[in-house]
């Protein structure tokens, strides 16, 4: 069976910190990690997502969410959405 090209493997650790607050890293290719906070708020989940990536570092995307899972994807979402313009603005300038 072929591993297919569009899969990242990856490996995620989490940390709770109560009830309101998680973390949760996920540790992409050999040296990416994608760090996400996830709080616990009375209408659902707030997730805020960020990348070790010395080009990104600065860029934060948010997500919010009845569902933790779905907060979470949505902050990653935005996060690699932001990472994207970056990476065109960046590709123009040069």
């Amino acid at each position: 069976m072929k591993r297919r090209k569009d899969r990242v493997k990856m490996r995620m650790t989490s940390k709770s910190y109560g009830e309101e607050l998680e973390i949760r890293k996920y540790y992409i290719r050999n040296s990416q990690t994608i760090t996400v906070e996830i709080f616990k708020v009375t209408e659902g989940y707030k997730s805020f997502a960020y990348s070790s990536s010395i080009h990104h570092y600065d860029l934060t995307g948010a997500g919010y969410h009845e569902e933790i899972e779905q907060s979470i994807e949505l902050a990653i979402a935005d996060l690699q959405e932001l990472m994207k313009e970056t990476d065109k603005t960046t590709e123009g300038s040069h």
